[in-house]
């Protein structure tokens, strides 16, 4: 997901260099390396640029123009468009990750598709926190792609009971929200 506004960062995040690729680039190459299908839910303003970077990885849907100008779209929007998409293309379960949160490691993102197998929700924990990428079997899709607003998946999770995945990467719990964590971050990379 990566339609937010950016507010706290103060300009659009996505494009922010972490390393010298765009944060939102950094993110989907980290899931890329699963060598599954990944859809990036965005706004209409993503540049040219970003999103020819994007597609080398990644299939891009656009919340209509309308959605993203009446005052009430969020993430509940964004999560609904991106599994709709997976109903479409059939999906039997979806990750869902937020744009803003490259350093998932690998081995997490394999445990997390590995136990997405067997339960229809999860979630890793990192440090007693619960983290990102959630994980949701086809059984729960119908619910996500109704939502709307500010309301993201959270409460459909919790109903859900998911499974907590115990995880020893901090990559799940950090994510870019101000330019003071971009620079706290690229510290974490090197």
């Amino acid at each position: 997901m990566a339609a937010g506004k950016s507010k706290r960062f103060g300009t659009d995040k996505r494009e922010a260099l972490l390393s010298g690729t765009p944060l939102l680039v950094s993110t989907v190459q980290a899931y890329a390396k699963l060598s599954y299908p990944i859809i990036v839910v965005t706004n209409d303003n993503l540049s040219a640029l970003l999103k020819n970077e994007i597609t080398r990885y990644a299939d891009i849907v656009a919340l209509p123009k309308q959605e993203q100008n009446s005052g009430t779209m969020g993430m509940g929007d964004s999560l609904a468009a991106g599994i709709q998409q997976a109903i479409v293309r059939e999906w039997d379960a979806a990750l869902i990750a937020l744009g803003d949160m490259p350093f998932i490691q690998l081995n997490t993102l394999t445990q997390l598709t590995q136990a997405l197998n067997t339960q229809q929700a999860l979630v890793p924990v990192y440090k007693d926190r619960w983290g990102h990428p959630v994980g949701f079997q086809r059984s729960l899709f119908t619910p996500l792609s109704a939502l709307k607003g500010d309301r993201g998946g959270r409460h459909i999770l919790q109903q859900a009971k998911p499974k907590e995945i115990p995880v020893n990467d901090p990559g799940v719990v950090m994510d870019i929200d101000t330019p003071d964590q971009l620079a706290q971050a690229e510290q974490y990379q090197s």
